[in-house]
């Protein structure tokens, strides 16, 4: 029977659930309904918010059964093990997300570092990232759909018995892929932070359009790192809890797993906030698509100001336009 702790532990999950479906459901709308907010870095951040919303979809699931303890068995219980219980499409989802925002970092160092270059991120080169970064998720966690089963009424993972490397050597390839793409994304944005906050920045731009540039720059920038420390934090605190189960004689407790995985949860929910609070287009725009669903369930309308905002620098013609930058950024 489940105890006080574990339902609270299933109430917070459930929160935290709704508010990442409804927050990244509209971060997809809001990019969708703007013709103006289709850019490359906004495409990712779309297939940010669908890789958290699966994420939280599929880790539902597995929490409240493991609460439980009370999987059905046979061949259904088997099949619902490997396609919904065992969570292992919600660490697809995680991993499309690392690759996610490993991308993100890339295109934000090309934008500041080379911005004049023909090295910026293009739809066309979209087109293959977004796909690539499912493929290569879903086969890295392929092996997990060959060993989950039900067993003493859990779904849990039965790897090969006597072959105890085989999950240490799994755990060290996805400790070492997460370490990888922490390290790459901490290494560019400290050149970018290095370039737009303390280096003078020589441009032929004039001063006062430089500065309008440069501020848009900082902005997208401090939103991009923002997310990227958040998931670095909540993604290593996992990979040092497994480390220390797999390769040390101390142990993990349930409760500290528990209060993890909400922490990764409760950070796949978390972004559109991030992205509201430092991005005042995407504020505006979210005004503006709040307003209209409720002047239509009241049957009035009168267009706000807000939902053609503009933010424009000293008359110098420059837009922001997006969630994240414009072609020019």
């Amino acid at each position: 029977m489940a105890g006080s702790d574990d339902i609270a532990i299933a109430t917070i999950y459930c929160i935290v659930f709704i508010v990442n479906i409804v927050g990244n459901s509209l971060v997809c709308a809001i990019i969708k309904r703007n013709r103006d907010m289709r850019t490359p870095i906004n495409y990712l951040l779309v297939n940010l918010a669908i890789g958290d919303m699966m994420y939280a979809t599929f880790i539902a699931p597995e929490v409240v059964l493991t609460i439980t303890g009370n999987h059905p068995g046979g061949v259904g219980g088997t099949v619902m093990c490997k396609l919904l219980t065992a969570g292992i499409f919600a660490w697809v989802g995680g991993f499309s997300s690392m690759v996610t925002l490993v991308v993100i970092a890339f295109e934000r160092y090309y934008a500041v570092i080379y911005p004049y270059e023909n090295k910026r991120l293009t739809k066309k080169k979209l087109k293959m990232i977004i796909p690539g970064s499912w493929i290569f998720s879903l086969i890295f966690n392929l092996p997990l759909f060959l060993i989950v089963e039900v067993k003493d009424g859990y779904c849990k993972n039965a790897w090969v018995y006597g072959q105890d490397w085989m999950p240490k050597a799994y755990d060290l390839l996805w400790s070492s892929l997460v370490a990888v793409a922490v390290a790459m994304m901490a290494g560019l944005y400290t050149r970018i932070v290095y370039t737009l906050w303390l280096k003078r920045v020589e441009d032929d731009q004039p001063a006062f359009q430089q500065r309008g540039v440069i501020r848009v720059r900082k902005r997208v920038t401090l939103m991009a790192a923002t997310v990227t420390v958040m998931f670095g934090v909540c993604w290593v605190s996992d990979i040092i809890a497994h480390s220390v189960d797999y390769y040390t004689s101390l142990s993990t407790s349930k409760d500290t797993y528990s209060v993890i995985h909400t922490l990764i949860l409760l950070n796949t929910a978390v972004n559109p906030f991030v992205y509201a609070l430092i991005n005042k287009t995407f504020r505006e725009k979210l005004k503006g698509m709040l307003y209209f669903r409720c002047a239509s369930s009241t049957g009035s309308f009168s267009p706000p100001a807000i939902v053609r905002h503009n933010l424009e620098f000293a008359n110098n013609g420059y837009r922001e336009s997006s969630v994240g930058p414009s072609s020019s950024e």
